[in-house]
């Protein structure tokens, strides 16, 4: 059992790759599917991701894989880079997304 929670960061818009790489297909689930199985195993205290506010797949995806909307954090300015994601995630370690970081 792993005592810290994870931040997936899944809001960069993997402009070469043509659609995001979290969405890659991974055995019988997506690349975001694996993640998330993978930390729920390992028995991380808790999980969440941090998205693009404006992608709609991503969100389908969690959807799909029954992921808490709890557990979800919206980048509004993903074109800011990785780092602002880690930003956004740092400053919803209030809510319900994050206990602490």
């Amino acid at each position: 059992m792993i005592a810290c929670g994870v931040i997936i960061l899944a809001a960069g818009a993997s402009s070469r790759m043509g659609k995001p790489k979290l969405l890659l297909p991974w055995g019988e689930t997506s690349v975001l599917g694996h993640l998330i199985k993978q930390w729920q195993g390992l028995g991380a205290k808790q999980i969440a991701v941090v998205h693009g506010t404006g992608h709609k797949a991503i969100g389908s995806e969690m959807d799909r894989l029954g992921f808490p909307v709890a557990n979800r954090i919206a980048n509004p300015q993903p074109e800011r880079g990785m780092f602002s994601s880690i930003q956004c995630a740092l400053a919803s370690r209030n809510s319900a997304a994050i206990d602490r970081v």
